[in-house]
Formats: structure tokens, sequence, C-alpha cells
């Protein structure tokens, strides 16, 4: 009599998914694609913006759209530095950094070296998890019970009632501003200590051309209240769009406590959101934030098909796999951060 012994499969990993988007032919960067179209996307942008600043006939009613639609271009484009701050653009570090410089710090004002720090070092490992992820820790917001508890009377009053409208009204136009102050002192006290002082350097040479670039080029063509004008709703703007693309992609989930389980972390505490072509392609994958969350380095051109990839292989091991339309994703953020004042953390662990 024979018995056949067969050999358990192995358990679900990280490892595993990119085994099998690599055996896919996935991950190998194509930056004539993204450069392209990081350069349309800026073309039209700036086109969309000068129209609104030189076009005297435009009625308010026809100026608001369109200089709604300039910035979520600009934004679009700036978010194409996001793949080469992740190295996801070219086999070439130097090409990764000029597009992550270019996107982030040219258009954005942001230092890459800060958002390195923050976004690929500490967010992206520990996503979600209280104490450790910066994008949960959002000052005198309350996205856990023991955040709540940490804030004095008055605060934890206004936590209770008014935390939601605070987030949309207040917290998310001030999204970039903050990003560009917090990049300014990121870079400057990099270069008081020292640390990776060419690195600055470099950020303050790309900081320095964004503000030429966004205040003192356009002097010569427009009004300095124009100018100022300009500058602070492309700032206020793209922060509300950046806000609205990102915290669905987490928010909706409670804090983490502690992870024992990497991609349960990362599939736990992550969804992706459904939407029209349009944003599809603007979005610049972050409609696909499951697969950038498993592969950062994945293009964000492959993330798509990416996408049937990873959800199969969570179908086949009973992993969760989250994806709504965005208009829920976006009702759920706001739920979420409604009562997150009561939410208690929750463990990971596989």
């Amino acid at each position: 009599m024979t018995r056949t012994v067969v050999s358990p499969s192995p358990p679900p990993s990280l490892a595993g998914v990119l085994q099998e988007l690599r055996a896919a032919g996935l991950g190998r960067p194509a930056p004539l694609r993204v450069f392209g179209k990081f350069v349309g996307l800026v073309a039209c942008a700036l086109v969309v913006l000068a129209v609104v600043a030189h076009e005297a006939a435009l009625t308010p009613l026809a100026r608001a759209p369109l200089l709604a639609l300039g910035c979520w271009l600009l934004a679009s484009a700036a978010m194409c530095g996001h793949d080469g701050a992740h190295g996801a653009a070219s086999t070439r570090p130097w090409l990764n950094s000029l597009l992550a410089q270019a996107g982030f710090t040219l258009l954005g004002g942001l230092s890459v070296g800060y958002w390195r720090y923050k976004h690929n070092s500490l967010h992206h490992p520990r996503v979600n998890v209280a104490l450790e992820d910066p994008d949960v820790q959002q000052g005198l917001l309350a996205l856990s019970a023991r955040q709540h508890a940490a804030h004095g009377p008055f605060i934890r009053f206004l936590q209770r009632h008014f935390q939601a409208p605070v987030f949309w009204l207040v917290g998310a136009p001030l999204v970039m501003v903050d990003l560009k102050l917090t990049s300014l002192w990121f870079v400057a006290r990099g270069l008081w200590t020292g640390e990776r002082r060419r690195d600055q350097l470099v950020d303050l040479a790309w900081l320095a051309a964004h503000y030429v670039f966004w205040l003192a080029l356009p002097l010569v063509a427009l009004p300095w209240t124009t100018v100022l004008l300009l500058y602070a709703v492309t700032t206020v703007l793209p922060g509300i769009f950046l806000a609205a693309v990102f915290a669905p992609a987490h928010i909706p989930y409670p804090l983490v406590a502690e992870s024992r389980d990497p991609l349960l972390l990362q599939l736990s505490s992550t969804r992706n959101f459904r939407t029209n072509w349009f944003f599809r392609f603007t979005l610049i994958g972050l409609d696909h934030q499951v697969e950038h969350h498993v592969a950062p380095t994945l293009p964000h051109s492959q993330l798509a098909r990416a996408a049937r990839i990873v959800r199969a292989y969570c179908s086949r091991h009973g992993l969760p796999y989250h994806e709504t339309s965005w208009a829920r994703a976006l009702w759920d953020t706001t739920v979420s951060v409604r009562e997150g004042w009561r939410t208690a953390e929750v463990v990971v662990a596989g």
C-alpha cells in the first residue's frame, strides 16, 4: 500500500505575495512612461492655472472649477514623485531622486528626505500602529480611546463633539501647510546637526527652486496679490485632495496597539477604492493602496494588474482584502474620525 505525502503549502507572507508578483513579470520600472506622464500632467496643470490667472473675462462660476481642476492636476503631477521616492520609477537611483525632487519638492515644496523618513521608513512598515505611524498621530485629534485619554478635559470635549468637521474643514486644508513647514524644519535641523548634510543641501536647493518657481517667476507677469493668492490656493486645495486620497486608505480601520504579522497588518489596515477612468489615471496608483503597501517598489502603472494577483492570494489563504467605492471610503473615514475618541486599539496577530 502506497501513501502519498503532500508537502504543506508555505504559510502566507509578504515574501510569498512578492514572489507571485515577480513571477507574473511585475516590478520592472518604466521610466519613460512615468516621466512622460509627469511632464504631461505638469503642462496641463500650468496651462489651466495660467488661464485662471490671466483670463479676466472668466466669471467666478467658471473660474472655480478650472482652479480646482488645475490644482488636482498639479497634485497628481506632484504625486508622480511618489514612485520616485519609493525607487519605483527607474533602476537608476538618480532618476528616482530626480522624479521625487521634481514632483514633491519643486511642485509641492516638500523635502524628499523628510518624506522618505516619514512615509517610507515609518508609515509603511508600521501602518496604523499607534505611537509608531506618524500618519495616525494627528496632534489634537484622537483616533483611539488611548489617544483621547492623553488629552486634557477641554480637548477631550472638542474631540467628542467636533472631531469630524474639524478634520475636514481645518485639518485637510492645512495638510500641505504642515508638510511644507515640517519639511523646512527637517532640513534646517539636519543642516544644524550635520546629519546627511549633502542630502539636506540638495533638498534645500530644490526647496529654494520651489519658491522661485511659484513666487518669484510669476511676478514677471502677475501682480503680487495674484501671485500670493494663487500660491495659497495651490497649497490649500491640493492639501484637501491629498487628505481625501490618503485618509480613506487607512483611517476607517482601528489603530493597532501591537502587530505580530507584517502581511496581515498591511491587509487589515489598508483598503482600495473604486472610481472612474479620469481619477484612475490621475490618482497615480493611490486608489490601489493595498497593492502599494504590499509591494511599495511596484510602479503605479502596474498596481491594477497586481490587484488581481493579490486579491486571489488573499482569497486562497483566507486573508482580508478591502475594497469599496471612493464615496463609501470617504464616508467611512468621516465616521471613523467622529467615533475615534472611543474606539479601542486592536492587536493584529496571524
